[in-house]
């Protein structure tokens, strides 16, 4: 749901195993850096490689890994990315309450650090939970406000989209438009609750539920 790194250590490998020559190479170019940003960016980047490969428990310990760190050496940025983690580690963990709060507080960091794309991820991180707990009001709540500042062009402009529709189908109101971005002026004038942009039930929450904070990385913020 989650910011950005550099690409030299946010790499989208989507879970696939990787050579164990990768990680010597990426750790030994994390530790000849000795910047402490660098070493928070890895561990989070750690973190959600295992969470996409199923490897919660491992994911959960590169998380902490990250959280020290981050207590020794404060950076508002990197706060929000592993908030944006830790709200899809806890979702596939199925604590959706956890998830929550853990994106709520990426929101509130992404207003401290003005990075746009975290507190678009975080509100979508929202919804998600709030679908998995059956509140689609307060996921549509979350969407709409997102819709508002996100640009169509954007990966997460599609993303927010389609787990809009999901709150449709969750909330029973759902009606016909032409296309998304027919969609996104329906929600501009205020109609949140009346948009259909064509996905299958149920995929919309496991899209948000792991669209965290490296993902963002990789699509442009601004």
């Amino acid at each position: 749901m989650v910011p950005t790194p550099s690409r030299g250590v946010s790499v989208d490998f989507d879970g696939a195993a990787v050579d164990e020559s990768f990680f010597a190479n990426l750790r030994s170019n994390v530790e000849r850096a000795a910047v402490a940003s660098v070493s928070i960016a890895y561990q989070i980047f750690l973190a959600e490689y295992h969470a996409k490969r199923g490897e919660l428990d491992v994911s959960r310990h590169h998380s902490n890994l990250a959280e020290s760190l981050l207590a020794t050496y404060p950076n508002i940025w990197l706060r929000g990315l592993l908030d944006l983690h830790l709200s899809c580690l806890s979702y596939l963990e199925g604590n959706y309450l956890d998830s929550l709060v853990a994106a709520r507080h990426a929101l509130d960091t992404s207003v401290l650090s003005g990075h746009l794309l975290t507190s678009l991820t975080a509100r979508a991180n929202m919804a998600a939970a709030y679908l998995a707990v059956g509140q689609p009001a307060r996921a549509r709540a979350c969407l709409a406000s997102a819709l508002q500042q996100a640009g169509s062009e954007e990966q997460i402009f599609g993303l927010l989209l389609e787990t809009l529709a999901e709150a449709q189908l969750l909330s029973g109101t759902w009606q016909v438009v032409p296309s998304p971005f027919d969609a996104h002026e329906t929600l501009a004038h205020g109609l949140p609750s009346r948009v259909q942009c064509g996905t299958e039930p149920g995929t919309c929450v496991r899209r948000s539920g792991y669209f965290s904070g490296l993902d963002t990385g990789r699509i442009r913020s601004h």
